[in-house]
C-alpha cells in the first residue's frame, strides 16, 4: 500500500490549509490505487472531528512538551549544541509513521518563507525525513527569499536533498533557479484551484446594495509593520468599507478565512462591522464555514479584496474579479502567473490611505469585463497546472524506486 505523511499542516481552522489539504487528499487518491493519508496536524483533536478528515488518520505533528520532560531537556539542549539530533524527540509522534511511510509532502504552503519567521522547524523535520531515508516533496510551496548568508545557505541546502519541489508560482521559481535549484523543481498551480464551491445558505448575512464586496482584511497585516505600534489597517479598512458603501453603492461583506486564538479573522473583522456601523449594508459571514462554503460565499461576490492567499484564490478559481492586499512575494508571484502583470496587487507595506484601496477597486471595476474573460479563459491552465504536481509525484517516486533498486 502507498502510504502518504502529509506535513507541516497548521489546522482546518485555517481554510486555506483545509483547502490544501482536501485538494491534495482528493489527487493521491486519483494518482494513487487505495492509498493510506497520514495527516499530521498542529491541532490534531480538533482537526480529527472535521468533516475534512474523513478518511485520512490525523497523527500530532509534535508532542506537547512539559517542562522539564526528556523532550523539553532535550530541546533546550540543542538550542546550546546546535545539532540537528536534538530535535528527534520533538517529533517522535511521527517515527512510527514516517518509518511505514512510501513519502513525505510538506504542504504547508509557504513554510519555506520568512513570513512566520525563520523556519528552523521545517529544517530539523526535513534532517528527521532524510535521516530515514524517504522522500521529501515540498508539495505547491512559495519559498523565500532569504538573507544572503548562513541562514539562507541551511535553507538551500536541505531543499537540494529533495525528491521533488512543485512551486506554485514564478517567483519562487526564479528565486530557487538563482541558486541552482532546477532539476528538482516544476511548476504548478496551488492544489486549492482544484477545491470544489459547496453551496450554502447566505441569506442570513448577505448584505444590501447594488454589488456585493467582498473584503478580508487578516490581523496578520500588522506583523509586517513592526514600524508602526498601532494597527494602521483597520482604520484604513474601516474608511475603505464607508467608502465602497457611500460613494460606491456597494454592500460589503466582510468574510474571514482563519479563525484561531491569536490569528482570528472573524474577531478583527466583527470589529469593523460594528466600527462602521452600516447595519445591512455592511456584514459579516459566520466563522464556522467551511472551505468549500466559503469559497461559495466568494464565488457569489461581485468583487473581492482580500489578504489571505487562498482566500484570493478562490476568488480567482471561481472567475471573481480580484485585488490581492499582499504582505509577501507570494500574491506578486500568483498574480504574475495569471494577469501577466501586478496591477491588482496592493503592497501592504508601502499602504497608507484608504483612497489606494479605493482606487485600485475603481480600476478594478471599470476593467471588470476584461478581468473576468481572461479569469474565465484561465480556468482550465490553472486546474491543469494544479493536477501536474500528482503526475510529477508519481513520476519522483518511481524514480526513488528504481534508485533503490539498482
Amino acid at each position: 500500500m502507498t502510504t502518504f505523511l502529509l506535513v507541516g499542516h497548521g489546522g482546518f481552522y485555517n481554510r486555506g490549509c483545509e483547502a490544501i489539504v482536501r485538494t491534495t487528499v482528493a489527487l493521491l487518491r486519483e494518482r494513487f490505487k487505495d492509498p493510506r493519508i497520514i495527516l499530521a496536524s498542529m491541532s490534531p483533536d480538533e482537526d480529527r472531528s472535521h468533516e475534512a478528515a474523513q478518511g485520512i488518520e490525523v497523527i500530532p505533528h509534535h508532542p506537547q512538551m512539559r517542562r522539564g520532560s526528556l523532550s523539553w531537556t532535550m530541546k533546550q539542549l540543542g538550542k546550546v549544541t546546535r545539532h540537528h539530533w536534538r530535535w528527534s524527540t520533538e517529533f517522535h509522534t511521527l517515527w512510527r509513521p514516517l518509518a511505514k511511510c512510501t513519502a513525505v509532502l510538506s504542504i504547508g504552503g509557504d513554510n519555506y518563507t520568512m513570513d512566520y519567521g525563520y523556519p528552523s522547524y521545517f529544517l530539523d523535520l526535513n534532517e528527521l525525513v532524510h535521516g530515514a531515508r524517504k522522500p521529501m516533496i515540498i508539495w505547491g510551496a512559495s519559498i523565500g527569499p532569504f538573507p544572503r548568508g548562513p541562514e539562507e545557505d541551511a535553507v538551500l541546502g536541505s531543499l537540494r536533498r529533495a525528491a521533488l519541489i512543485t512551486a506554485r508560482e514564478s517567483t519562487t521559481m526564479a528565486y530557487l533557479a538563482e541558486a541552482g535549484l532546477k532539476d528538482s523543481v516544476h511548476a504548478v498551480a496551488d492544489p486549492a484551484f482544484l477545491l470544489p464551491a459547496e453551496a450554502t445558505d447566505t441569506s442570513g448575512y448577505w448584505p444590501e446594495g447594488d454589488a456585493v464586496l467582498g473584503l478580508n482584511i487578516s490581523p496578520l497585516l500588522q506583523r509586517y509593520r513592526k514600524e508602526s505600534p498601532e494597527d494602521p489597517f483597520r482604520p484604513l479598512a474601516e474608511q475603505f468599507t464607508q467608502d465602497a458603501v457611500d460613494r460606491m453603492s456597494l454592500g460589503v461583506l466582510l468574510i474571514p478565512h482563519v479563525v484561531t486564538e491569536g490569528n482570528n479573522d472573524w474577531e478583527y473583522l466583527a470589529r469593523i462591522c460594528a466600527d462602521v456601523d452600516r447595519p445591512g449594508r455592511v456584514t459579516l459571514a459566520p466563522p464556522t464555514l467551511s472551505a468549500p462554503q466559503t469559497k461559495h460565499v466568494i464565488s457569489r461576490c461581485r468583487y473581492l479584496v482580500a489578504a489571505r492567499t487562498h482566500a484570493t484564490i478562490a476568488g480567482f478559481s471561481t472567475g471573481v474579479p480580484t485585488i490581492s492586499l499582499a504582505y509577501s512575494r507570494k500574491a506578486l508571484g500568483i498574480n504574475q502567473d495569471i494577469f501577466g502583470h501586478q496591477r491588482w496587487v496592493v503592497d501592504t507595506h508601502r499602504l497608507a490611505r484608504s483612497a489606494d484601496l479605493t482606487d485600485a477597486l475603481e480600476a478594478l471595476i471599470a476593467e471588470e469585463t476584461h478581468v473576468r474573460q481572461l479569469l474565465a479563459a484561465k480556468q482550465p491552465v490553472l486546474r491543469q497546472q494544479a493536477r501536474h504536481g500528482v503526475d510529477l509525484l508519481a513520476t519522483a517516486l518511481e524514480a526513488e524506486e528504481s534508485y533503490g533498486r539498482t
